[in-house]
């Protein structure tokens, strides 16, 4: 919520939806409710703004543990998924929006 005014000022056709948040970032719980409303959405951007706070990379790893839709996945999203964590077998459908380097550690 704290960049919402910024971000959508920017990109006034970006769809907004609040999502549960613990100290200040992202819930793992949030994936829920994107899973409850992903049949309505033909790709989704993951990453500006989120930090790499352990429960970010909880939140991402449930989300792309079951996510098939294609995504962006940029910014902090590209640290986490990077993690070894995530591992390659829950990485999304994605394009990187940073391409150098992908791999990155």
């Amino acid at each position: 919520p704290s960049g919402w005014d910024a971000f959508a000022s920017q990109v006034p056709e970006a769809l907004l939806m609040p999502l549960e948040e613990i100290d200040g970032v992202i819930s793992p719980k949030a994936a829920h409710k994107l899973f409850e409303l992903e049949h309505k959405f033909e790709s989704a951007l993951v990453g500006p703004g989120l930090s790499t706070d352990q429960p970010v990379k909880d939140f991402l790893h449930e989300l792309f543990a079951h996510w098939t839709t294609p995504c962006v996945v940029d910014a902090d999203a590209i640290n986490c998924v990077t993690d070894e964590k995530l591992g390659p077998s829950k990485r999304p459908p994605m394009f990187a929006a940073k391409l150098s380097p992908v791999t990155r550690r």
